[in-house]
Order: structure tokens, then C-alpha cells, then sequence
């Protein structure tokens, strides 16, 4: 019962630390972007992409998972205070994404 505790209790830690990581990876990516079109001066718009509800044949994966995605990107962009649109139905075959629009 200990060690099931014990591993249990690894793959949290595990999978709290990949999204940290994922986190940190995703606001880094969005800063060179940033950076990048205000150098030509560019007006940037900021767009998340979501799955369409109503065509989830469109889709790899199962509903959960697509929204438990779209909800932490969404919560992302919100954290980072970024101004954005949403999408729906402009997702990729594979997930949810952020597309930067000049």
C-alpha cells in the first residue's frame, strides 16, 4: 500500500512539472513572437483555436480531452494577459492552438 502511495504520489509530482515545463515553454514562445513583430511594427492578434462541438469526427482524441486543453491554453493566455479571439472549429486535426495573426 506504501509503494503504491509512493508511485502514486511520483507521477503527480511528474506530471505537475511537465506543465510547469509546458507552461514556461508556451510563454517564451509567445514572447518571441511578440518581440519579433514589434521590431517591423506590426499589429498582432492573437488567436486561439478550438475544436468545433458539434463535428468531433473532425477530431483526434476524445471531447474531455479537448476541452480540459482548450481550457488550460485559454487560462494560459488570460495568465499572461494577452488580448485574444477565439476560434471555434479552427483547431488542427491534432488539438487546440494559438495562431498569431499579423
Amino acid at each position: 500500500m506504501l509503494i503504491e502511495g509512493i508511485s502514486s504520489s511520483r507521477r503527480l509530482l511528474r506530471r505537475y512539472r511537465q506543465n510547469v515545463l509546458i507552461k514556461e515553454e508556451v510563454f517564451k514562445i509567445i514572447n518571441i513572437v511578440q518581440k519579433f513583430y514589434k521590431v517591423f511594427n506590426f499589429e498582432l492578434e492573437i488567436c486561439l483555436a478550438l475544436h468545433d462541438p458539434n463535428n468531433m469526427n473532425k477530431y483526434l482524441g476524445n471531447k474531455k480531452i479537448w476541452e480540459k486543453t482548450e481550457k488550460d491554453l485559454r487560462k494560459l493566455l488570460k495568465e499572461k494577459k494577452i488580448n485574444f479571439v477565439e476560434a471555434i472549429g479552427e483547431a488542427a486535426i491534432y488539438g487546440p492552438k494559438i495562431d498569431f495573426i499579423a
